[in-house]
Parts: C-alpha cells; structure tokens; sequence
C-alpha cells in the first residue's frame, strides 16, 4: 500500500498519513476534498499539498519511507 499525507502550506505541518491501495486512490480523494464544501481543504485548497510518502507490506508488516513527494496541488482541483 501507499502511504501518503496532506500537508497544510499555511501552518508548514503535515497531517496524519494514511494508507491507499494505490496513488490514482489518493488523489480521487484529495480532489473530493477539496470539492467537497464540508471538508476544511475546500476553504482554503492553495494551502494543501498531498504528498507520497512510503510504501506499507500488508504481508510482512514492514514500511519503506522517503522522503516526501508531491503527487498533487489543491488548486488543481478548484473550482
């Protein structure tokens, strides 16, 4: 699995990761999000990044790390 996170650009602070069974997963949902006018990244979708993080083995319960790497923007889904 992916490991992935959010990153707030206003405080400079990543939220929790999670774990998405593939990228095109996480980015359906960052774009949700931000669509979404209940969510808090649809008030301010500049301010938030999503960032690929690791992988997860489900079957050997071990986790690769590296250093963060953008997959998408919150203004690309705007509007």
């Amino acid at each position: 699995m992916k490991i992935v996170a959010v990153k707030d650009t206003a405080v400079n602070a990543f939220e929790a990761p999670f774990c998405v069974r593939a990228i095109g997963e996480a980015v359906r949902g960052f774009a949700d999000a931000v669509k979404n006018p209940e969510s808090p990244i649809s008030r301010h979708p500049s301010d938030y990044l999503l960032f690929e993080c690791g992988e997860f083995d489900s079957d050997t319960g071990m986790f690769e790390t590296f250093s963060p790497v953008q997959i998408a923007r919150g203004a690309d889904y705007e509007g």
